[in-house]
């Protein structure tokens, strides 16, 4: 993406930027092989070619889960985690002055630091839960989620299509409920992106409550 030029457009980062959402080399490819199927109609942020680091990220859990399965002690899998997601921080910060961190291209540079992200939070609490052994009060809405994956992860999907789908017209102005909802309830929220989160943590909650539900009555979806 940085060094192959973009038919018609140029040369990534000396013609066009880099992350220009309508010229980069993988709106290119998805629009070439993917005409009228793009999940935001003229781009795909889960097209061909962010499919390929995706995959590094999905492979990274994998040999994370095969390292926690090891017969090795529990403080080296933890200090192995904590070593190798800080080095992921550092080089994805490193790798984005060249190529910048970017959810929707999942560019490389994103794979690494996200990982990083990741291995560095799951060290801290495999040390927590599963070498010190505090399980308390605090860990139940995450053993919540946690047993029921699946099914959170397919409710958030909906509720999140249902508010992009779903439109509200304010006098002449036809909004999404989700826009709706984020003016309404969230909009005088200040700075901008305090009410960004308050929002996400909101959108969590509602998504949490069914799925408490599903695990008071020990209903569980798994593959």
């Amino acid at each position: 993406m940085r060094f192959i030029p973009v038919p018609g457009i140029g040369m990534p980062t000396v013609d066009v930027p880099i992350n220009d959402p309508n010229g980069n080399l993988s709106w290119y490819l998805d629009k070439l092989y993917l005409p009228g199927a793009m999940y935001e109609k003229v781009r795909d942020p889960e097209g061909i070619l962010s499919t390929f680091p995706a995959i590094a990220t999905t492979l990274i859990g994998v040999l994370t889960g095969r390292w926690l399965r090891t017969d090795i002690a529990a403080t080296r899998k933890t200090l192995g985690m904590l070593v190798f997601g800080v080095a992921g921080i550092i080089a994805g910060e490193i790798w984005n002055l060249w190529f910048p961190i970017n959810k929707k291209l999942w560019t490389s540079s994103f794979v690494l630091f996200t990982a990083g992200c990741a291995l560095v939070a799951l060290s801290a609490c495999y040390w927590i839960c599963d070498v010190k052994l505090r399980r308390g009060g605090w860990t139940k809405p995450l053993i919540v989620f946690g047993t029921n994956a699946i099914a959170a992860y397919t409710l958030a999907d909906l509720v999140a299509s249902s508010f992009s789908n779903i439109h509200i017209h304010v006098g002449l102005q036809a909004l999404t409920l989700q826009d709706f909802l984020y003016r309404k309830l969230f909009g005088a929220i200040t700075p901008a992106p305090l009410a960004s989160l308050v929002y996400s943590l909101a959108f969590v909650i509602v998504c949490w409550l069914p799925i408490y539900g599903m695990h008071h009555k020990r209903i569980f979806l798994k593959v």
